[in-house]
């Protein structure tokens, strides 16, 4: 069976280190295109902290047997925050049963002192038997969020959900032909500077190893 794949990814790292480097920046893009019974995957993972901040970022991208599909993923990381774009299309040629399943988790968390904590996560699944679609856009600072997206499918169904602190919310549709969108947007005061909030800068994070504060809305294992 004719099959046709192209991967264009570009990455540039501009600085000696990312930790505790306020000049540090990540800039990174990858574009993926298939035609004919293709297959295709992707992940992305971000976890980090320090004493008052933490954010966490993940996706997983899975496609099967499309007739067509295109991705694309463009991300910009530096000392003032995240920003993240996703298109993503798939389509399943006729009487041919395509499999695409989207995940994505955006949340970040502020302590403020030892007795007040602040935190959103915001997430996204989908699936589909045919077609599928998803624009998302979102930007994460310190001290705040958006996160927006349309997702539009198939013999499927999609769910969003966001988190504040300890309530969740979440939608579900699941129809031959459904669409979903949300916008999130999420910010608390900068502190004052009787109240200074050490580190706030994203490139002074560090890997966030033994716990994890900001838990992902959806995950692979419940979609």
């Amino acid at each position: 069976m004719h099959k046709k794949l192209y991967v264009i990814a570009i990455a540039f790292f501009l600085a000696v280190a990312f930790v505790g480097s306020a000049s540090a920046q990540l800039v990174y893009s990858v574009t993926m295109m298939g035609e004919g019974a293709s297959d295709a995957a992707s992940s992305d993972s971000l976890r980090l902290c320090n004493a008052s901040i933490s954010v966490l970022y993940d996706s997983s991208l899975s496609i099967t047997k499309a007739s067509q599909f295109s991705y694309a993923k463009s991300a910009i990381i530096d000392s003032s925050g995240l920003a993240l774009a996703t298109n993503l299309s798939s389509r399943a040629g006729e009487g041919i049963i395509a499999g695409s399943a989207y995940i994505e988790n955006i949340g970040v968390g502020n302590r403020l002192t030892n007795d007040t904590c602040h935190a959103v996560v915001s997430g996204i699944a989908a699936n589909s038997e045919g077609e599928m679609d998803v624009v998302e856009s979102m930007q994460v600072a310190p001290f705040s969020l958006q996160h927006t997206y349309l997702i539009e499918g198939t013999r499927g169904g999609a769910k969003s959900g966001v988190g504040i602190d300890n309530a969740i919310s979440k939608s579900t549709v699941r129809a031959n032909k459904y669409a979903l969108s949300a916008s999130v947007e999420w910010s608390i005061p900068v502190p004052t500077p009787e109240a200074p909030v050490p580190e706030t800068g994203l490139s002074h994070l560090c890997v966030w190893q033994d716990v994890e504060p900001l838990p992902p809305i959806f995950s692979e294992e419940q979609p």
